[in-house]
């Protein structure tokens, strides 16, 4: 069937499910193999976050003294891109711009998860959020080819 043959179709799975929750924070759950390739992609990719902070690129925003600190935080069983890791061993990653010192949008999956609260969970850069994980995502796929 398809699931046993899915290791020697897909090579990479990349995650979006969830990708703007909020706008202090980029987050990321991978494989550490794909570690260095999100890393050089964020520097290439133009920041979304900061406001007034032109020209600067994503890593240099979230970066810090630490990288993988800073950014990486552990797969859990509940993130998208788990499955793919864990039954086939397909290197994954998920991201996700967030608010700072927020663990989850609390509107998600309720009757009050519409524009309007995430335009205020992104301080009104839904826009430039979702166009910088657009970016983020194109960039890490076609360099994955």
């Amino acid at each position: 069937g398809f699931f046993s043959s899915l290791d020697r179709r897909a090579f990479t799975y990349i995650s979006l499910d969830g990708v703007v929750t909020g706008h202090g924070e980029f987050k990321v759950s991978a494989s550490p193999l794909l570690y260095s390739l999100l890393e050089s992609t964020m520097k290439e990719v133009k920041n979304p976050i900061g406001f007034g902070e032109s020209g600067k690129s994503l890593y240099d925003k979230v970066s810090g003294v630490n990288f993988e600190k800073a950014v990486f935080e552990p797969m859990k069983m509940e993130d998208s891109a788990y499955p793919f890791l864990a039954s086939s061993g397909i290197p994954s990653l998920s991201f996700r711009f967030a608010s700072q010192g927020s663990e989850a949008y609390p509107y998600y999956g309720t009757s009050l998860d519409n524009k309007d609260h995430l335009g205020y969970a992104t301080a009104h850069r839904l826009s430039f959020l979702a166009t910088g994980a657009g970016l983020v995502a194109g960039q890490l796929a076609l360099r994955c080819v």
